[in-house]
């Protein structure tokens, strides 16, 4: 199942492994995320058993989001990159979506993982919350864990590791108390991240146990047909916010936009407008989500069509990278769209501010 992983590590000696997901992947709750997450175990793990192999993390996670926004960035934050070794984990942000989408979606980012290196392995990976495990325990579905797990069947029975189904079992068997492994019900503590890591790399040692040793790297074969009834999204990709046209009250920031994009642009004064350029059918911002963020109000073509705010409940505590769109299914084309900060602010917001670090164009 593995084979070319192995043979990058035992053959060739160089391995670099992605990490693609949410926030447990990136590692929120660990008392350090480069030490004590799953992610960081796993890499170390690997370190220590091919200590002859060189070992590049490509840590590719971004808490808050899901697949929705991962095919946007799956090319600059992880095709581009050139990984050998891909851990896909997107099942806790995309609990409750449309399974045939967030098929499309997972369908999406293999194609582009293996149009950049079709020699990747994929490993998908389920994660769990407290409140998804008291969904299960009354007989509930969990929707996105069935989608992705779906797709790795359809895409050549690709290895899947349920840590999240562990970890809740694990938890039980303790008595139940989840605060003893997570800050609140979601994010693993460094004890609740070691009960995760411990599964992905027991089931990673059987895995690589069980592949055979090939002479030379195997090129992956895609299925026939797609699995979802949605069309897959392969030109989703983002754009350069310093492509704008920006108007008097915008202005470039050479900072980057909570270490998710190199720069992006500002504004935070009451009118200040600022156009995009693009072709396609849709486009969107990956933005800030900031204790001071405001609202907007966008058009396309010249049309109106509505209203956004740079701002949420969780950004009284921390500002964040997030996403939205703001026109779907045009006629593919030239289009531009045009963004106005209406001076209000979002309920507790502090300001009326709008940061861009890039646009999501397909």
């Amino acid at each position: 199942m593995l084979e070319n992983t192995l043979y990058k590590l035992t053959k060739e000696k160089k391995l670099n492994v992605a990490y693609f997901g949410g926030s447990v992947t990136e590692g929120a709750g660990a008392s350090d995320q480069s030490k004590y997450c799953w992610r960081a175990l796993t890499t170390k793990w690997l370190k220590d058993e091919y200590p002859d192999a060189e070992i590049n993390e490509i840590q590719a996670a971004v808490g808050g989001t899901g697949t929705g926004l991962g095919i946007y960035r799956c090319d600059r934050d992880l095709a581009d990159r050139l990984p050998d070794l891909v851990f896909f984990e997107f099942s806790i942000n995309d609990y409750g979506s449309n399974f045939a989408h967030l098929a499309a979606n997972a369908e999406t980012v293999i194609r582009k993982i293996w149009n950049k290196v079709p020699t990747a392995d994929i490993i998908f990976v389920h994660t769990t919350t407290k409140s998804i495990s008291d969904s299960l325990d009354e007989g509930r579905e969990f929707g996105s864990r069935d989608a992705f797990s779906a797709v790795a069947h359809h895409y050549g029975n690709m290895p899947i590791i349920d840590m999240g189904e562990n970890f809740r079992n694990h938890i039980k068997a303790d008595g139940g108390d989840w605060l003893k492994y997570t800050l609140e019900g979601v994010h693993p503590n460094d004890e609740g991240y070691a009960v995760y890591a411990n599964c992905v790399i027991s089931t990673l040692k059987g895995y690589l146990k069980k592949s055979a040793a090939v002479s030379k790297l195997i090129t992956k074969t895609l299925p026939e047909s797609q699995l979802s009834s949605v069309p897959l999204n392969l030109t989703a990709h983002l754009e350069d916010s310093y492509l704008a046209e920006l108007g008097e009250g915008w202005r470039r920031v050479e900072k980057d936009m909570c270490g998710r994009c190199p720069h992006y642009i500002e504004a935070t004064e009451a009118g200040a407008t600022m156009t995009f350029r693009f072709t396609g059918r849709g486009v969107g911002a990956y933005w800030m989500i900031a204790t001071d963020g405001g609202k907007i109000e966008y058009s396309v073509d010249g049309v109106h069509n509505g209203d956004d705010e740079c701002w949420d409940c969780y950004a009284i505590e921390y500002d964040r990278a997030g996403n939205t769109m703001f026109a779907v299914d045009l006629e593919y084309g030239e289009h531009v769209l045009e963004i106005r900060l209406t001076g209000e602010k979002s309920r507790r917001s502090t300001g009326c501010a709008c940061r861009i670090g890039a646009f999501m164009v397909y």
